[in-house]
């Protein structure tokens, strides 16, 4: 999960709530619904053309290799054919985790609100059985569902608003949302692309340990595509080690091959790590840490001083 700047695109037109749009005509049908009994409206403004391709300008980034690159909020998955237009806070009813359950109505109030909307992939948004491997490596499906759907579990159930006179800021949530949390305070990678809880004053983050289970982001295929993200990054630094290597016997002739051979490897690493690719989160963590960054600075330097610029 990356942090992602709401403020790089504005609300749009069809849920501005400072004008009679589409969203906000629906937001005081359903408030009217809920508080004086009217027929029960539709809520479709989320669904227009333009809240789609206002999500899908904030969820992708373009590339120097690709044309562009849009992911899930969760999980960093790439949701170019399979996408959903997510309301963080349910729109419908809340499912408040055992034992509490169910109730409606959900953040009605919220249904047309630019906030409260996200782009996730279905396996992070819908409920689905994860595939696991047996001890034999065979891929069977777990018995029990997962995934948020419906889900928004609090802290302390006390603080939930349930009506549109309040203000859910007041809420004590325990979901992870990139566009309200740093997320790179609650989570850390390890090499094989598993999640790791990352402590807060000393204790393992709640809003971390919560936002994996309902987002589902242990689920094994994930977890194999991060490690395989990973492992190209990898590749592509021994690539560059390799190149420094070269530079040991290179002659003057060999110059404008290794400068054009560090230059293309540099930047399918940069590529790599930005923020537009997959499971980047993890893999900018592990490269730091691994000190590779500091390492590449040694490179570079060795190489101009062998070839100037």
């Amino acid at each position: 999960m990356n942090p992602i700047d709401r403020d790089t695109q504005a609300c749009p037109a069809t849920l501005d709530p400072t004008t009679n749009s589409k969203g906000a005509r629906e937001t005081k049908r359903f408030i009217d619904h809920v508080t004086t009994g009217t027929p029960k409206p539709g809520l479709e403004a989320y669904g227009e053309d333009d809240v789609k391709q206002a999500l899908f300008t904030l969820f992708t980034l373009f590339t120097l290799f690709t044309l562009f690159s849009m992911k899930c909020a969760y999980c960093e998955k790439n949701v170019e054919d399979a996408r959903d237009v997510e309301h963080y806070r349910p729109k419908n009813e809340i499912d408040r985790g055992p034992p509490l359950g169910k109730t409606k109505p959900g953040y009605y109030w919220l249904a047309a609100d630019w906030e409260n909307l996200l782009l996730s992939c279905p396996q992070c948004n819908q409920r689905n059985r994860k595939l696991i491997k047996d001890e034999k490596g065979r891929w069977d499906f777990e018995e029990v569902s997962t995934g948020k759907l419906d889900q928004f579990p609090l802290a302390v159930e006390a603080t939930r608003v349930r009506e549109h006179v309040g203000d859910v800021a007041d809420e004590d949530r325990l979901l992870l949302n990139p566009c309200l949390d740093p997320p790179q305070k609650h989570l850390r990678f390890d090499h094989e692309g598993n999640i790791i809880l990352r402590q807060v004053q000393g204790k393992i983050s709640e809003m971390a340990r919560v936002s994996v289970m309902v987002y589902a982001l242990d689920r094994p295929r994930l977890n194999d595509r991060r490690k395989e993200a990973w492992l190209d990054v990898a590749d592509l630094w021994e690539d560059l080690e390799e190149v420094r290597r070269t530079l040991t016997n290179a002659l003057d002739s060999d110059r404008d091959r290794i400068r054009r051979r560090f230059a293309k490897k540099k930047g399918k690493l940069d590529e790599a790590l930005s923020s537009t690719a997959e499971f980047s989160a993890m893999t900018t963590h592990l490269f730091r840490k691994m000190k590779w960054h500091k390492a590449l600075e040694v490179i570079r330097a060795e190489l101009d001083a062998r070839f100037p610029p």
